[in-house]
């Protein structure tokens, strides 16, 4: 049986396809998009407060849009895989869901 897991969820993204238990497809990327000890990611403190101008919101809007991209080349590389899957397994929460559900 093939089945995959997707992971999605601070900045960091995993792909991987599984025949029976052997993994024949890995990919992962991870960025910095996490606002350190105010939580969350810059896209989200743009929308409820003024966004920021600081050199570090401007590099972690930059990485989300690197890392949408990112995910993006590593689904479509993966994509012939995940058509033969009969199990997809999607962590993905928040806005991360809007990734893999548009």
């Amino acid at each position: 049986m093939t089945w995959a897991l997707i992971l999605c969820h601070g900045g960091k993204f995993i792909v991987q396809v599984y025949s029976d238990l052997k993994c024949v497809y890995s990919g992962s990327d991870s960025k910095y998009v996490i606002r350190k000890k105010s939580g969350g990611r810059q896209s989200n403190c743009d929308r409820s407060k003024k966004i920021m101008t600081s050199v570090g919101s401007q590099m972690r809007r930059e990485n989300e849009r690197i890392l949408q991209e990112h995910i993006d080349a590593f689904m479509e590389e993966a994509s012939a895989l995940l058509d033969q899957c009969k199990v997809i397994y999607l962590h993905a929460p928040g806005m991360n869901r809007l990734v893999f559900m548009a």
